[in-house]
């Protein structure tokens, strides 16, 4: 529903502007009236307020919750291949995004000061360790598949956190 009304507030503000406009340009309507300009200024921020609301901005616990399924997703693409092939760029993006997840998951946890999620904070920066390049050796499938698990507690237990508190977005 809110969705809804900022399309229709955006698409109201760009009828109205380009009304204004093709009058004006038209010589129906002076350009140069102050009305004129005062109307045309209001259409545009009808039309921006719609656009701001319909690209809205990312919040800290989206981003963090999309770098832990990024993660999750590149850990079930390799957790089955040998060591061996695994390349470097799997590596090091399973700990940029773990390393993401953690920035964005801590600054949640400090603004809503939910201090419940710092053991999985601890949990994801030791496994973000597991993904350096000269750890590779150290890595098997079955540190893996832990990894893998430790991730998706910790995705389960935000959200369920996020639907206890309306006031995370």
């Amino acid at each position: 529903m809110k969705k809804r009304f900022f399309n229709t507030l955006a698409l109201i503000g760009l009828v109205a502007f380009s009304l204004l406009l093709a009058l004006s340009l038209l010589d129906i309507l002076k350009f140069n009236s102050l009305p004129i300009k005062y109307l045309l200024l209001l259409s545009l921020l009808l039309l921006f307020i719609g656009l701001s609301q319909a690209f809205n901005k990312f919040t800290d616990y989206t981003e963090g919750v999309a770098c832990l399924r990024r993660a999750s997703k590149t850990l079930n693409l390799i957790k089955s291949k040998d060591i061996r092939k695994i390349n470097y760029v799997r590596l090091l993006s399973i700990k940029n995004q773990l390393n993401n997840a953690e920035v964005y998951l801590k600054n949640v946890v400090d603004k809503f000061d939910l201090y419940e999620l710092g053991a999985d904070l601890a949990q994801i920066n030791d496994i973000k360790h597991h993904y350096d390049i000269g750890n590779k050796h150290k890595l098997s499938n079955e540190m893996m598949v832990k990894d893998l698990q430790e991730i998706t507690k910790s995705l389960e237990k935000v959200s369920a956190i996020k639907s206890q508190n309306i006031m995370i977005k």
